[in-house]
């Protein structure tokens, strides 16, 4: 465990070579909390990962997409943080995606960021899980139709993986 000094130090350091990279004009908010999850991890971010990832993203997603550049960023710095860089994995996270829109999930930008969060869940237990997280949407939807929207799938997917929801 880091020195309470160390941890400042990197946090600092973070911030600012989030803030070199392709996010240089990301919300400092979301610059502030990928540094925390790299500064958590006691880690310095690897900014040519993280470059590359966020290109690599931005072309595979294509002109016309519902991915942002702020969530792009923060997808690459959190892909990044847990290892997840590679093309095989923003295959992966594609395939979570389809998996997703082909279980009822509209496109949108909270896709992106629900794909993300099955690389969590073993490969042959996703598609049960994103079904009971579409189930569970339906429900919430249902009983509070003007309160719940497309920003709740990454919600309803960590409460489809709650054994007390199974």
């Amino acid at each position: 465990m880091m020195e309470t000094n160390d941890t400042l130090v990197l946090l600092e350091k973070n911030y600012q070579l989030i803030g070199e990279t392709n996010a240089k004009w990301l919300d400092k908010r979301v610059k502030y909390l990928l540094a925390r999850i790299f500064t958590g991890k006691e880690q310095q971010i690897n900014q040519e990962k993280f470059n590359w990832l966020d290109v690599a993203l931005s072309r595979k997603a294509g002109l016309i997409t519902s991915l942002t550049r702020n969530s792009r960023h923060t997808l690459a710095g959190l892909m990044v943080a847990n290892d997840k860089a590679t093309v095989d994995d923003i295959e992966g996270l594609y395939f979570n995606k389809k998996l997703l829109r082909d279980n009822g999930f509209k496109a949108s930008n909270s896709t992106y960021f629900a794909a993300y969060q099955l690389f969590s869940i073993e490969s042959e237990h996703r598609e049960s899980i994103v079904k009971r997280a579409h189930e569970l949407f339906q429900l919430v939807k249902k009983n509070h139709p003007f309160i719940v929207n497309m920003n709740d799938y990454s919600m309803v997917v960590s409460l489809a993986q709650s054994p007390q929801l199974a």
